[in-house]
């Protein structure tokens, strides 16, 4: 079985620029996706169940301070 020849290039376009131009964007979205799926995953256990709860209770704390601050009525 033979193979075709390459179709010929638009005049001007380098493929490696092209190339060295692609990798990095598609690099960096495919470890954004993976980074999401990990924290998506970790979320989902007893950790990220640990972490909301030590989240709830920042708050708490911060709107207790906040009303200690302003004084009742004010």
């Amino acid at each position: 079985m033979m193979q075709a020849p390459m179709p010929p290039l638009p005049p001007g376009l380098d493929p490696n620029l092209v190339f060295n131009e692609v990798v990095p964007i598609v690099a960096s979205v495919v470890v954004i996706l993976v980074v999401a799926v990990a924290l998506r995953g970790i979320f989902r256990t007893p950790v990220g169940d640990a972490i909301a709860e030590r989240l709830d209770f920042a708050e708490r704390m911060l709107a207790e301070r906040r009303e200690r601050k302003l004084g009742a009525g004010q």
